[in-house]
């Protein structure tokens, strides 16, 4: 991931959700819902909506950051969350860094 600084607008976060267990990624075409979940080095936790990267058959969703998403430096978690016809489910957790400004 590039460096992401504090204030940043048009940062793409990217989610591949994956198989707990075989580590295979999932299939995804079917999402009803998609939401990436942004917890602030504060704790506060944002839900934002995410779009396919493509068409979700590479389990890949996405969601390009707004004016005022990225308030805080510091580290940051981020999740996505899936809900389809055939399942519910969450992926890992990632971290990621945002920097500060002069």
């Amino acid at each position: 991931m590039a460096t992401i600084h504090l204030g940043d607008i048009g940062t793409v976060l990217e989610v591949t959700i994956k198989d707990a267990d075989t580590k295979q990624v999932i299939d995804i075409s079917t999402a009803i819902t998609k939401e990436i979940k942004l917890r602030t080095p504060s704790g506060v936790t944002k839900i934002k909506t995410a779009i396919f990267k493509t068409d979700g058959t590479d389990g890949i969703v996405k969601y390009i950051t707004e004016a005022n998403d990225l308030d805080e430096y510091g580290a940051w978690e981020l999740q996505a969350y899936i809900v389809s016809p055939l399942f519910t489910n969450h992926s890992s957790i990632d971290t990621f860094i945002v920097s500060g400004n002069l």
